[in-house]
């Protein structure tokens, strides 16, 4: 994904551990790369980058 972002840099290994337990299995985490995919970021909506929705 190249360079990260500090916030993701931390947010990053506590979503993978999070999604790697049980209570989590059913959830879907996609990563958008704020600057290269301006549609799905507008059709989001975050107000910037390392949003969690």
């Amino acid at each position: 994904m190249g360079e990260l972002v500090p916030d993701l840099r931390l947010q990053e290994p506590i979503i993978e551990k999070l999604t790697s337990s049980p209570e989590f299995s059913s959830v879907t985490v996609f990563k958008v790369a704020f600057d290269k995919q301006k549609d799905v970021v507008q059709a989001l909506g975050p107000q910037r980058r390392s949003t969690l929705i």
